[in-house]
């Protein structure tokens, strides 16, 4: 009688296991699914030649109302545009200009990285520099006087400014 439950059992249990384990053999089809792509502008990007940046840069400035001519020296992604600005403006009205130039420079998207200037000797220092540039001059001397005009323009930007510490005045008795 045992042997008989036994082989009941095993036989339940079994029968359990392969009715369990089995699997529909409904034939299901997928829902398609609908992605979105955006397809961006596949034509490559052209880089611009230092020269290119800088012909562009001084036909902005130039069409600004008040810059009589404009010189600009484009080196990598920075760039110097120096404004020789009409006669009889006042000092500002040509921070004013030298604003609007920025400005219409910044909107320009490879002008962003820009320092305009109004000041005569610097312009002219532009212009000297953009001269050794297309003349071949080597670009390390080229760069430092780039730095040197740089800072002229913007002596310590205010990021690096060194933060002051307060000092204790000694008491007055």
């Amino acid at each position: 009688m045992k042997r008989w439950i036994k082989i009941s059992f095993i036989s339940i249990i079994s029968t359990f296991l392969l009715l369990g384990c089995a699997s529909k053999n409904e034939t299901s089809t997928p829902s398609p699914q609908v992605e979105k792509v955006q397809y961006s502008n596949l034509t490559p990007q052209k880089n611009e030649s230092p020269e290119a940046v800088a012909q562009r840069l001084v036909s902005i400035a130039t069409q600004i109302t008040g810059v009589k001519n404009a010189t600009a020296l484009s080196i990598g992604p920075y760039s110097l545009v120096g404004l020789d600005v009409e006669a009889g403006y006042e000092r500002g009205k040509v921070g004013t200009l030298k604003y609007t130039v920025a400005q219409a420079i910044k909107e320009d998207p490879k002008g962003s990285n820009v320092l305009v200037t109004a000041d005569i000797d610097l312009t002219n220092r532009i212009k000297a520099i953009n001269e050794d540039f297309q003349d071949g001059k080597p670009i390390s001397g080229i760069i430092e006087e780039m730095a040197e005009i740089v800072s002229r323009i913007s002596p310590q930007p205010s990021k690096e400014v060194p933060k002051q510490q307060k000092k204790e005045l000694p008491e007055k008795s």
